[in-house]
């Protein structure tokens, strides 16, 4: 190598000692003219979680967490073949726990002056499984119902859909029938909830409950 004329800057004579180094040691690699494989965007395992589809996993019910207003729309004769329908304006609340592994949120219907009627979800984020269980208890029997499972699909906001499964009691027919709650619609003011059954283990289902959600404004 030549060496640089001593009236060089010193800042530019490192600079340049500094390139010629790294080409030197450049030139001592071999070529690769390899090309990257490209990137597979779907994951391996549709249950896995996928950054670009938002899939199920901890913070799946972070929409949840505020104030809420709900429009409730219940069936009057669930399995009895009636069309009619009671609605009626309520209230929520949702709270994050746990970083996101753990929901609760707490429902409030109309009723009497006195005792309004009310139920409180939790919900709690099994990574072992990768899945969701659902408890939920309501102020008219304060009993823990049975619990519910199942995960979240799709993309995120208003792509998303949370389905869950697990067992709840007719009160008219006086036996257990298959229940189904599906989260959908989400988007960071709204989200849609409904519940339905099936007598028959899940070949015929009809919806008995759904609840519009909007997110409360700050006055």
């Amino acid at each position: 190598m030549h060496s640089l004329p001593p009236d060089f800057p010193t800042a530019t004579r490192r600079a340049v000692l500094l390139g010629a180094g790294l080409l030197a040691f450049s030139a001592g690699l071999p070529a690769r003219a390899e090309r990257l494989p490209p990137v597979d965007r779907r994951p391996a395992d549709p249950d896995q979680p996928d950054l670009l589809t938002g899939g199920p996993g901890a913070g799946d019910f972070d929409f949840l967490a505020g104030r809420w207003s709900v429009l409730s729309r219940r069936r009057v004769n669930s399995g009895a073949g009636d069309g009619r329908w009671e609605e009626a304006r309520a209230s929520a609340h949702g709270q994050i726990m746990l970083g996101g592994l753990a929901c609760l949120d707490e429902l409030e219907l109309p009723g009497p002056t006195d005792k309004p009627a009310a139920a409180v979800t939790f919900r709690l984020y099994d990574p072992a499984v990768r899945q969701w269980t659902l408890h939920r208890v309501d102020s008219r029997t304060g009993a823990l119902q049975a619990p519910l499972t199942g995960h979240f699909t799709g993309g995120l906001f208003a792509g998303r859909r949370g389905e869950f499964h697990g067992q709840d009691q007719d009160p008219l027919l006086g036996h257990p029938v298959a229940v189904r709650v599906v989260w959908s619609r989400i988007t960071a003011t709204s989200a849609h909830w409904e519940q339905a059954w099936s007598a028959d283990q899940g070949c015929r289902w009809e919806t008995n409950w759904t609840q519009e959600f909007t997110r409360h404004e700050a006055s």
